[in-house]
C-alpha cells in the first residue's frame, strides 16, 4: 500500500523530484502552541530552497515541533513559486488586519484564503488567529486529501509573517540562489 501510495503521488505530481537543497539562513521562527505552558513559543524553524527536476523552485518551511507525527517531530509546508503572489497577498491582509485589530483590541479566528502547495497536491490555507486582543498570529495550514494531519499548522507573529514575506517576494522575484553542495564539497 506504501509503495502505490508514493507511485500515485509521484504521477499526479509529474514526477518532479528535487535536484538540489539549499539551505537558508533566516531569523524567521514558527511558533507553536505548547498546551502545559498555555502559551505560544517559538521552536527551531529551518527554511531551504528546493530546485525540482523541472526547473521550478519551492520554499519550505521546516519546524520541530512538540508532538509526533507519521513524518516525526517535523512539521513542513512547501511554498511554490508559481503561487507566490497568493501567498503574500495573504500575508498583507494578516498584517492590515493585525494592526486593526491591534488598536480595536478586537479578537477572532478567520480564513484569509487557501492556495496550492509547492506540490500542487495539498491546500495552504491562510488564517487570522487572535491568541488574546493583544496578540494576534497568521496561521498556515495543510490539507491533504483527507484534511486529518493536525502537525502541519505553522503560526506566525508580525515580525516572523514578515520574515516569510520578504522571502516569498525573493522567490517570487528568483532573487535566492541555489547552491549545489556537491559541487564545491566533493
Amino acid at each position: 500500500m506504501k509503495w502505490c501510495s508514493i507511485f500515485i503521488l509521484l504521477f499526479l505530481s509529474g514526477c518532479t523530484y528535487v535536484v538540489e537543497q539549499t539551505r537558508l539562513s533566516t531569523p524567521m521562527q514558527v511558533k507553536e502552541f505548547n498546551s502545559i505552558a498555555s502559551k505560544y513559543y517559538t521552536r527551531p524553524t529551518f527554511a531551504a530552497l528546493n530546485k525540482k527536476s523541472n526547473g521550478s523552485y519551492s520554499l519550505i518551511v521546516q519546524v520541530d515541533t512538540y508532538k509526533s507525527s507519521p513524518s516525526g517531530l517535523r512539521s513542513l509546508i512547501g511554498f511554490g513559486q508559481d503561487h507566490a503572489n497568493q501567498y503574500i497577498t495573504y500575508i498583507d491582509k494578516y498584517l492590515k488586519w493585525e494592526k486593526l485589530a491591534r488598536s480595536r483590541k478586537d479578537q477572532f479566528e478567520k480564513k484569509i484564503g487557501s492556495a496550492s502547495d509547492s506540490t500542487g497536491l495539498v491546500d495552504l490555507t491562510f488564517s487570522f488567529y487572535s491568541g488574546n486582543q493583544y496578540n494576534h498570529l497568521l496561521e498556515i495550514a495543510t490539507c491533504n486529501l483527507m484534511c486529518t494531519d493536525e502537525s502541519s499548522h505553522h503560526y506566525y507573529d508580525v515580525a516572523n509573517a514578515k520574515h516569510l514575506r520578504s522571502l516569498l517576494v525573493r522567490l517570487r522575484d528568483g532573487k535566492i540562489k541555489s547552491t549545489n553542495i556537491n559541487q564545491i564539497y566533493n
